[in-house]
């Protein structure tokens, strides 16, 4: 069963979604909760201060996600740290530059597209490849 966007842009958990990896699966569990709270606030036409909120405690959230993912990487060598790395730091600044737009103009109708394209395609297909990679390696190259 493939990962399912749902109530317009939510992401449902589902065994192509797990890594393998019990504190990267509890983080994404908790990341991807967090994505769905910012998609129904957007859905629902929440008020831009609702938005913003969910904004700013996800783009706290992906920073410190990030930032332990790749002292964990880093720690066990893994060779392919750098182009992680560089795929966490584009999403990053585009979730943070989401935020500045909120906080700059409100919430534009154009933002439920924004979301869906900018946080739930990206956070997907990057847990889909590079975090099951991460934690394929893991298990084939690691004592």
């Amino acid at each position: 069963m493939l990962a399912r966007l749902h109530s317009r842009m939510a992401i449902e958990w589902d065994a192509s979604l797990a890594t393998g990896h019990k504190v990267l699966d509890t983080q994404h569990h908790e990341l991807f909760r967090r994505v769905n709270g910012l998609v129904e606030a957007v859905a629902a036409g929440r008020g831009g201060d609702v938005v913003l909120d969910t904004l700013v405690y996800l783009v706290e959230y992906t920073r410190q996600h990030f930032a332990a993912e790749e002292r964990e990487m880093r720690a066990a060598g893994y060779p392919e740290l750098e182009t992680h790395r560089r795929a966490h730091a584009r999403f990053f600044e585009a979730v943070a530059a989401l935020q500045d737009d909120v906080e700059q103009t409100g919430t534009p109708p154009s933002l439920v597209e924004t979301v869906d394209r900018m946080v739930v395609e990206w956070l997907v297909e990057h847990v889909k490849k590079l975090d099951r990679q991460y934690a394929e390696w893991l298990r084939r190259d690691q004592p």
